[in-house]
């Protein structure tokens, strides 16, 4: 798995997002993956972007696979956020959810002793 341009993503997510909150003890570690047409790449980092940003949420990392013979993308991304913060998790899941060329959306909390190994 590949791992997308993490340091233009931050770049692209400093105009709106205040220092990430990711050390606070109320967050939890969240997983999402995205299966979807490889042409959709950059509108689903577009939509992350987006959506993600207004809420201060920057990811932690964000990895993609893509499938040459089926021309399908496998995004996953890693973000930490507060209760208050995951409505723009729950924003992201239903707007990518409704793109055309997406095939499946998936997140999930991920357990702490597994979120240690993510540092």
């Amino acid at each position: 798995m590949r791992l997308l341009n993490l340091k233009n993503l931050k770049t692209r997510f400093a105009p709106h997002a205040a220092q990430p909150r990711d050390s606070s003890a109320d967050s939890q570690i969240y997983r999402l993956t995205v299966i979807a047409q490889s042409s959709e790449l950059n509108n689903l980092v577009d939509l992350f972007v987006t959506e993600l940003a207004t809420a201060a949420v920057v990811p932690r990392d964000i990895r993609h696979e893509e499938n040459e013979r089926t021309h399908r993308i496998k995004i996953v991304a890693t973000v930490a956020c507060t209760p208050a913060q995951r409505a723009a998790l729950v924003r992201f899941v239903h707007q990518a959810g409704i793109l055309p060329g997406v095939r499946g959306v998936k997140w999930e909390s991920v357990p702490p002793t597994e979120s240690i190994v993510l540092h």
